[in-house]
């Protein structure tokens, strides 16, 4: 194939055969992303178009900004697409897309604060300042009451800023709204309790919330600074923190996922199920021979602790040990 031909063929890609199959724009954008710059890559490059030639892409791209594991993969799998698109359509008469290789992904540890802190951190960063005149009170104001709601529902960015008038259901039972996922599905998401007001006061709006992601993660960059916290908060960290936080709550992992709205259980289980310990502690301390070597003080503990974690925090607690009795009051 000619590689000057390549141009017109990534416009048919992009354009009539993305329609086609109905993709989301969000994965047409980074189609484009990535497609754009294959495009002056084959221009300039004295191969001819094949395996060789889409393999120098990808490791071009990977020395050249797309350096994390998932961007590594989005390029293989983009151009992937692109390479079975050709022979499907008889532009290439051999499918070589299999020949490059997908990059594996590596499981991180995220260092992630815990949802106390992300609180403090959300006020500091949109606390109005000395010189700050109304409008910026107001668009602060507007910061935090979006900023809560990403961790209250666990929303990815993109998802919350294309909340729209239409796609509140409050006066269902439960209230509820619409979200548009990342693959251009439609799901219909309960409202949490605590964000009916919040959504109440905006059910009017055209733009649920008027918000820009650069925005808040500017707010979330200032908050962690005012606080002298050093660890990286993103507007992605909220939904990273909602999905920890849960399971270690000990909430099942199906529920966990279907709040993600993620394909399959398996991706939620890949990238936050080695964060819930708590399932595993059981199986890792039932032996006889530790359970019998523990002291009565640990074991009291232990059951302290876990009555502490599933307290509410609106509620006052009182734990007091006398003789060998544990006394537990529960005030609200």
């Amino acid at each position: 194939m000619n590689k000057l031909h390549i141009e017109a063929l990534l416009e048919e890609y992009l354009v009539s055969f993305s329609a086609e199959k109905n993709l989301s724009p969000m994965t047409v954008k980074l189609k484009k992303q990535i497609l754009k710059t294959f495009n002056q890559f084959c221009q300039s490059s004295s191969k001819p178009f094949g395996a060789s030639l889409c393999r120098d892409y990808c490791t071009y791209m990977f020395q050249n900004g797309w350096v994390a594991d998932e961007s590594k993969l989005n390029v293989v799998k983009v151009l992937r697409a692109f390479i079975n698109f050709l022979y499907k359509r008889k532009y290439i008469t051999e499918n070589f897309a299999q020949e490059l290789e997908r990059p594996k992904l590596h499981r991180k540890i995220l260092d992630l604060v815990s949802e106390e802190e992300l609180e403090k951190i959300i006020i500091a960063g949109t606390t109005p300042g000395k010189g700050d005149g109304p409008r910026s009170t107001r668009i602060k104001a507007e910061m935090r009451d979006a900023l809560f709601f990403l961790a209250l529902t666990g929303l990815r960015v993109s998802e919350m800023i294309g909340l729209k008038r239409d796609d509140l259901r409050l006066q269902d039972d439960p209230p509820s709204f619409v979200i548009k996922s990342k693959g251009g599905n439609f799901d219909l998401m309960e409202c949490p309790r605590n964000a009916y007001d919040l959504l109440k006061a905006r059910e009017n709006n055209p733009r649920t919330f008027e918000v820009t992601e650069e925005a808040l993660r500017e707010a979330l960059k200032r908050g962690c600074k005012n606080l002298g916290i050093k660890k990286r908060v993103r507007p992605h960290t909220l939904r990273n923190i909602f999905s920890v936080s849960r399971l270690r709550k000990q909430e099942p992992l199906q529920k966990v996922s279907r709040l993600l709205r993620h394909k399959s259980v398996a991706v939620t289980d890949r990238y936050y199920s080695h964060y819930a310990l708590s399932d595993l502690s059981h199986a890792l301390n039932n032996t006889k021979i530790l359970q019998s070597g523990l002291p009565v003080e640990i074991v009291v503990d232990d059951l302290e602790k876990e009555i502490r974690k599933n307290v509410d925090s609106r509620l006052s607690l009182e734990v007091k040990r006398q003789k060998q009795e544990l006394v537990i009051k529960v005030r609200w």
